[in-house]
C-alpha cells in the first residue's frame, strides 16, 4: 500500500479505508511517507514500513466518528441532524444547504486536537 503522506491514513477517504480494512494478504505491509519538502514536484522525507494489521488497529483507535451534522439553510435557519438522518437525505437536500459540518463529542475533539 502506498500513502503519499502518513496523515492520509487518518483522513476520511473511503478508498484508502477500504484498502486498509479489506486487504487480507498474509504479512501485508504499509509504507507511510512523511513528506517534509518537495523539490521538482517530488516529495522527500522519511519512510516507515509497518504491518498492515497494526496500521488498521491504529486507524481504528484514532478515528473520530461524528454523532451528527450541524446545518445552515440558505434562509439562515439552523438545524442539527443525526448521522442516520444525514445519510438518508437526498443529494438535492444537501445541495440546498448554505453550510454544514460534522458534530463530534467535545471530549473526542479535545484529545484529537492535542
Amino acid at each position: 500500500m502506498w500513502l503519499s503522506d502518513a496523515l492520509l491514513a487518518y483522513c476520511p477517504s473511503a478508498e484508502l479505508y477500504r484498502m486498509a480494512a479489506m486487504t487480507e494478504y498474509p504479512a501485508a505491509r504499509a509504507f507511510l511517507f512523511h513528506t517534509e519538502r518537495r523539490e521538482d514536484g517530488r516529495p522527500y522525507g522519511d519512510v516507515l514500513m509497518m504491518d498492515l494489521d497494526t496500521l488498521r488497529q491504529d486507524i481504528e483507535r484514532n478515528t473520530l466518528y461524528p454523532y451528527g451534522v450541524s446545518m445552515e439553510y440558505r434562509d439562515g435557519t439552523k438545524a442539527e441532524a443525526g448521522i442516520e438522518k444525514w445519510e438518508a437525505m437526498e443529494l438535492c437536500e444537501k445541495d440546498a444547504l448554505k453550510t454544514w459540518r460534522y458534530l463530534y463529542a467535545p471530549e473526542q475533539v479535545t484529545e484529537w486536537q492535542y
